[in-house]
This record gives C-alpha cells, sequence and structure tokens, in this order.
C-alpha cells in the first residue's frame, strides 16, 4: 500500500483467496477471459473504476464494507474512487480454490462527484485502452513478480 503523507490511499493490492467449503459441490470453473499472462500463469482480467464508498454503505459485510472498515479504523482516509485491475484464476486442478489479485488506484481527483458517466448497472466504469494499459502498467511497477521455478 501507499499513502501520501496525509494517510490517503494511492495504491493498494489485495491478494484474496477463496475456497470452496468442505462437502460443498461448487467449482471454481471460468475461462480466463480475455487471458492475461501475469508472472507464470493466466488470468482472467477485468480493468474499471467503482465507487467504493457506494458499495461500502450498501453493503457494509460484504468485501468493500468490511475492507474500507479496517482501513478506516487503522487511520487511512479510503477514496471514494477506485481506478481497478482484478486479476482472477482458478488455483487448483480440482476448482476447488481461486486466487484474485486487485491492484487499486485513488481515482477520486480524474472523475466528478455523483455517478460515474458511462457506468454499467452495477456503477462499475469498464476501462479500455490507453487508460487500462496505465493501471496495468502501475499494477506491474507496485507488484514484484517471482519467476517460476
Amino acid at each position: 500500500m501507499q499513502a501520501d503523507a496525509s494517510n490517503h490511499i494511492q495504491h493498494l493490492v489485495i491478494i484474496q483467496f477463496e475456497h470452496v467449503r468442505l462437502g460443498e459441490t461448487f467449482k471454481f470453473v471460468y475461462p480466463s477471459k480475455p487471458p492475461f499472462k501475469f508472472g507464470a500463469d493466466v488470468y482472467r482480467l477485468g480493468t474499471y473504476v467503482y465507487d467504493d464508498d457506494a458499495e461500502s454503505k450498501a453493503f457494509p459485510t460484504r468485501e468493500a464494507g468490511v475492507t474500507r472498515a479496517a482501513l478506516t479504523r487503522s487511520g487511512y482516509v479510503v477514496p471514494r474512487l477506485f481506478r481497478t485491475a482484478r486479476l482472477a484464476r482458478v488455483s487448483d486442478r480440482n476448482g476447488a480454490g481461486e486466487i484474485i489479485i486487485f491492484y487499486i488506484e485513488n481515482a477520486d481527483a480524474q472523475y466528478p462527484t455523483g455517478v460515474l458517466p458511462g457506468a454499467d448497472q452495477d456503477g462499475d466504469l469498464v476501462l479500455t485502452g490507453q487508460t487500462a494499459k496505465a493501471v496495468l502498467s502501475g499494477m506491474a511497477s507496485a507488484i514484484s513478480q517471482v519467476p517460476a521455478r
């Protein structure tokens, strides 16, 4: 994580591991579409801007709400908007695990207050082209990749 002198979060990396509960039949099975190679693995990629503040208020016990509350309790100022690269892949052959990497940048200065212009029904603004490439470049700079052995 990188924060400025006033503890405003500028960049954040979250690595999330999910596992199927014992006895459940659910499997993580999905194609890596679009495929994105990062390190030695191929991931499903999404790049977008979302309103973390609104999501956290609407669903305080879900991931965004819990993460925002923990960061705030730790003395950080969390931006309203996050520019995000989300990488996800199935982490085992049986489909019982998934790894998700979130690279998040403070996007408050780039967008006006209120609803994100061009956002989808979930309130997310999908990033494409040079803007998506810039987020991926930031992610590559922030995360050290260890080569496969």
